[in-house]
């Protein structure tokens, strides 16, 4: 199961209350108010018990980088002992934590535009290490182990495309909706500086965990897939240590063919397959090698010592093709319960990302549906008709066709999300297992009223029981018919 801090915790943005850089777009109007989120900082211990009793052994949470340090730099012990709380939560209802350190948002005192500042990664490394370091700490005192999987940044591709390229995250220097030059420019600045942060935080983590004697961390960021690899793949094969410019360019050019022939497989000739590459192609003359200046120093500095910053993958799967994310008449992005739901996607995925190194670990860290319900409203069906059952189920026979017919090294498996959240500044995609009602009451089913929850602990118990043979062949045959 996957869930955030800011969007799904709450006390966040209000009187009394630590502010994140979302806070001045809130109080602009140019989002809505986040409000009381969906209440996961008071009803933690719930969200652990529903997710216990779906059966599930991984839970993704965030902790907060404005409520860690809520008045500077400095680590609030309250709030290391409350994360601490949930992290032994999740251990004693079976369920062992994967935490985000940064979920697209910091604390609103370092600006709108902190991803563009020449020392933001060495102050994101630092962060990274004393709050892992402090919840180490934490949980030695409640005799429990250190943090073992963690992903340091969310989506460093899409926490740049949406500030400067689509403009709908918080930002103060243009972006490409109104300086389509220099917003691109800021689009690269602002991807090296994200790419560098996670370089510089992977060898802090590392660093101090080993000073410590505890067990080596297992480190990544998590990336939105998409058929763009240059805003997409190609951000874990920028991350290779020892390459020269050159070298780099052609890691890059074999990639994005790789990339392509998985994931458009048996249609290179489909609208959709054309669409990518040219607008890859195009993509890729501007995010050229050496603009990452910040991403190489980091990968060639004393911190990283030749190693490379990655001891796993992590990916977000949702629609992840252009040709469908794209509106035409009027021109405009899809939305969110617009996305298609098509498994086959997944394994698509999988077969891309596999590449070169097909005995490093994927986890799916994000994959779900949304269906549409604005606050006082009805849920809007969606016109596909799609399902959240049936896409629980499709996705989780295409998990399995992926592990046991193709043999991909798919690990870990998390849910987007447990309940209704705070989606792209607003609340009226709902992805939830449980939907959030405007009162902030937790419903037993989703916003469409499906009981998402009892299928998805049907699927999660059966894989368990000594007769689980059966069931895993029964989704892996049910792949061939989603």
């Amino acid at each position: 199961m996957a869930t955030s801090g800011f969007q799904s915790e709450g006390d966040l943005n209000e009187p009394a209350h630590p502010s994140t850089h979302w806070h001045p777009w809130e109080r602009a109007g140019r989002v809505e108010p986040s409000a009381g989120g969906a209440g996961l900082w008071r009803r933690f211990p719930e969200a652990a018990r529903r997710a216990q009793a779906m059966g599930l052994t991984r839970f993704r949470m965030g902790v907060e980088w404005a409520r860690l340090t809520p008045r500077g730099d400095h680590l609030d012990p309250a709030a290391v002992d409350a994360y601490a709380e949930r992290v032994v939560t999740l251990r004693a209802h079976g369920m062992e934590p994967i935490v985000t350190l940064l979920h697209f948002t910091h604390p609103e005192r370092l600006g709108l535009d902190l991803w563009l500042a020449p020392d933001a990664p060495a102050r994101f490394a630092r962060y990274a290490r004393d709050a892992a370091v402090a919840l180490g700490e934490a949980l030695a005192r409640r005799a429990s182990p250190p943090l073992a999987r963690l992903i340091t940044l969310n989506e460093p591709n899409m926490l740049a495309l949406a500030s400067y390229g689509a403009g709908v995250f918080p930002h103060e220097a243009p972006a490409m909706t109104h300086a389509p030059v220099e917003g691109f420019d800021r689009v690269v600045r602002c991807l090296d500086g994200l790419l560098a942060a996670h370089a510089l935080a992977w060898a802090a983590l590392h660093d101090a965990y080993a000073a410590r004697g505890w067990a080596p961390p297992d480190v990544s960021t998590n990336v939105n897939v998409l058929d763009l690899y240059a805003a997409s793949k190609a951000c874990f094969d920028l991350l290779t240590p020892g390459l020269d410019e050159r070298a780099l360019a052609r890691r890059l050019a074999e990639g994005r063919e790789r990339h392509h022939a998985a994931l458009f497989h048996g249609e290179a000739r489909s609208r959709r397959a054309l669409v990518a590459r040219s607008l890859d192609a195009a993509l890729a003359r501007g995010l050229r090698p050496e603009r990452f200046e910040r991403t190489r120093r980091a990968l060639d500095g004393a911190e990283l010592r030749g190693r490379r910053p990655l001891d796993h993958l992590a990916i977000d799967v949702y629609d992840p093709f252009t040709a469908q994310q794209v509106a035409l008449r009027p021109l405009r992005l899809a939305e969110p319960w617009e996305w298609r739901a098509e498994p086959d996607a997944l394994v698509r995925a999988l077969r891309a990302y596999a590449w070169p190194d097909p005995t490093l670990p994927i986890d799916i860290d994000e994959n779900g549906m949304s269906v549409r319900r604005d606050r006082g409203a009805p849920h809007t069906p969606r016109r596909d008709g799609a399902s959240r059952v049936d896409f629980v189920r499709g996705y989780t026979a295409a998990l399995l066709h992926a592990r046991v017919c193709k043999d991909l090294p798919v690990r870990a498996y998390c849910h987007w999300t447990l309940v209704d959240n705070y989606e792209l500044g607003r609340w009226a995609p709902r992805f939830g297992i449980f939907a959030l009602r405007d009162d902030g009451a937790w419903c037993d089913r989703d916003a469409a009223g499906e009981d998402v929850a009892g299928a998805y602990g049907r699927i999660a118990r059966a894989l368990r029981e000594p007769g689980d043979e059966t069931m895993r062949a029964a989704l892996v045959r049910a792949f061939d018919s989603v």
